[in-house]
């Protein structure tokens, strides 16, 4: 994405998640990686805000219809 595609999904993000502020940057990296099709790994505490890495390419407006399947022990 470019910087600009990257601006706007802090925008997106901001907006449907409710947020008063922009993502965190793991989140960000983490939704732009997915977005981009780079496989990742994120290690992250409880209540970081993992949940909006699943959520996060369904805000960009090319994901919107996509699918995406969380398995959780």
């Amino acid at each position: 994405l470019t910087e600009v595609d990257t601006t706007q999904l802090k925008a997106h993000m901001r907006e449907a998640f409710k947020w008063d502020s922009d993502p965190k940057d793991f989140q960000l990296k983490a939704v732009v990686a997915q977005l981009e099709g780079v496989d990742m790994i994120v290690q992250a505490p409880t209540g970081a805000g993992k949940t909006a890495l699943a959520a996060g390419p369904h805000v960009w407006p090319a994901f919107a219809k996509k699918v995406t399947l969380m398995v959780s022990p």
